[in-house]
């Protein structure tokens, strides 16, 4: 399957919405109490993270600089190869960027841990792209994935106020039990899988008109505050998918 078949979204899409952040060592609001529930403690020299579609890079300096993996990461969009100055500037572990797209890059190298967040839903054929992350998983090592959950609450949300950002995702990548059973096929113990976060809600607001801005702006915030002060995933207005896995030794 060609990239023009596979991918939904373009280089240029990702161009366009490439937002540089300040790199913090603080946990990401999101997926950081997983980091610290199912990584090893041990920050013996030697381990290798991989984030696949890396920039800005927040998740990677975090696991570099608090769990002592060494960062490596894969993008192909313009912005991503400011990555490594940016690491050096931030007095990061030395980053190693493969600016390239992930659909043609080949590798022999295996990572201990390899994970993205908010990628294979980004493809037509996204079981595919979790067989290839999957692969690049070294034995004994870790696969985090995590999409968004736009389904049920959440679909009604963003299909009312976020179209545009909507028709960018493959809603039928939204599956943990299909990522289950494609990880358990290949030989990796499921750690955790399932809905993330209790209702958080967020749009593009620069893909949508003034009044859907508006009141989608107004959603979010009110969500936002729900979701800090109650921890209920669920499948029903859950933000996030996530799924933690093992690769067996």
């Amino acid at each position: 399957m060609s990239r023009h078949d596979n991918a939904i979204t373009t280089r240029e899409f990702w161009d366009a919405h490439a937002a540089t952040a300040a790199l913090s060592p603080d946990e990401p609001p999101v997926l950081g109490d997983l980091f610290r529930r199912y990584l090893p403690a041990s920050t013996r020299p030697g381990r290798r993270a991989l984030e696949i579609g890396a920039f800005p890079g927040r998740f990677l300096y975090h696991l570099a600089t608090n769990y002592g993996y060494e960062p490596f990461a894969l993008d192909y969009c313009e912005a991503a190869e400011a990555l490594p100055s940016m690491f050096e500037a931030a007095g990061a572990p030395k980053l190693t960027l493969f600016h390239e797209d992930f659909l043609q890059w080949s590798t022999s190298e295996r990572f201990d841990l390899v994970y993205s967040f908010g990628f294979i839903e980004h493809f037509n054929d996204w079981p595919g792209m979790i067989r290839r992350h999957a692969e690049l998983v070294a034995e004994g090592g870790y696969l985090f994935l995590a999409t968004p959950y736009f389904r049920k609450l959440q679909y009604g949300l963003h299909w009312l106020l976020d179209t545009p950002n909507l028709r960018q995702h493959n809603l039928h990548a939204m599956d943990d039990r299909a990522w289950r059973q494609i990880l358990a096929s290949r030989g990796f113990e499921i750690l955790t899988c399932g809905p993330y976060g209790t209702c958080e809600f967020w749009l593009d607001v620069d893909l949508v008109g003034p009044v859907r801005g508006l009141a989608g702006r107004a959603i979010s915030r009110l969500s936002q505050a729900l979701d800090r002060r109650l921890n209920w995933p669920n499948r029903l207005i859950s933000p996030f998918l996530v799924c933690v896995a093992r690769r067996s030794v």
